[in-house]
């Protein structure tokens, strides 16, 4: 009873784990911040405004073997400091 049960479980872990899912990140629920040492004195923060993040395969449970794709649109960086340009 033992033998069949582990042989089902392998069974059904082998089927789970052999059809790839891909997770996407919600860029409308998550936010990327960052910070950044300006003039070595002080930090800016920013946040990137367009960003695609994929997650694909990899075993459910902890990721293990799972690949990562990150693509960020830089134009979208917003920092909300005021840049005085000057001609």
């Amino acid at each position: 009873m033992k033998t069949q049960l582990y042989t089902l479980l392998l069974i059904l872990f082998l089927s789970i784990s052999a059809h790839a899912q891909i997770w996407k990140i919600d860029p409308k629920n998550t936010s990327i911040i960052f910070n950044a040492k300006h003039t070595g004195i002080s930090f800016i923060n920013g946040r990137l405004m367009e960003f695609e993040t994929k997650v694909e395969g990899g075993i459910p449970v902890d990721f293990t073997g799972a690949r990562v794709s990150f693509k960020a649109q830089v134009s979208s960086i917003s920092t909300g400091a005021k840049v005085a340009i000057s001609t």
